[in-house]
């Protein structure tokens, strides 16, 4: 994990962070933690890596806020897909709102039936929460790591 952050470089995009904003590249920054992280449960340190990792992007700044929609927008549609392919949801569509997200912003075709359809789906998420791109990376590579632990989800 340690080389992906020093490299500087998005395997899944194959393009060097710094021609990426900070909030196209959350999403993926979390999943690219994810897939490198192959203990569980993980170290501590990982926070403090996917900060690290979303540093060097075009556009980026700890107090910076986004709406979840602005995260589903900007993540690159062909690795959506693959994400909503590859996911199990089965019983915990609940429990993991950002992967939730993606596949429904997949199945869907669109981000603005999501402001209304996932509350149901989530019930207590709030879609007009502001978030800095460090916490999306975080939190979608919590839901990742749980998702793997659970055996519901490759890689």
């Amino acid at each position: 994990m340690l080389w992906w952050v020093v490299g500087e470089y998005s395997t899944v995009l194959s393009t060097r962070v710094t021609e990426l904003d900070d909030y196209e590249y959350a999403l993926i920054a979390g999943y690219e933690a994810a897939t490198r992280t192959t203990v569980l449960p993980p170290p501590h340190s990982v926070g403090a890596l996917i900060a690290r990792a979303l540093k060097p992007c075009r556009t980026q700044g700890s107090t910076v806020t986004y709406l979840l929609r602005d995260f589903l927008t900007a993540a690159n549609g062909d690795w959506r897909k693959r994400i909503a392919e590859s996911t199990n949801l089965f019983g915990a569509s609940s429990i993991v709102p950002t992967i939730t997200a993606l596949a429904k912003t997949e199945e869907f075709g669109a981000v603005d039936s999501i402001d209304r359809v996932l509350p149901n789906i989530c019930p207590g998420l709030k879609m007009e929460a502001l978030i800095t791109p460090t916490d999306m990376a975080q939190q979608f590579y919590t839901e990742l790591v749980f998702l793997k632990a659970m055996g519901n989800v490759e890689g």
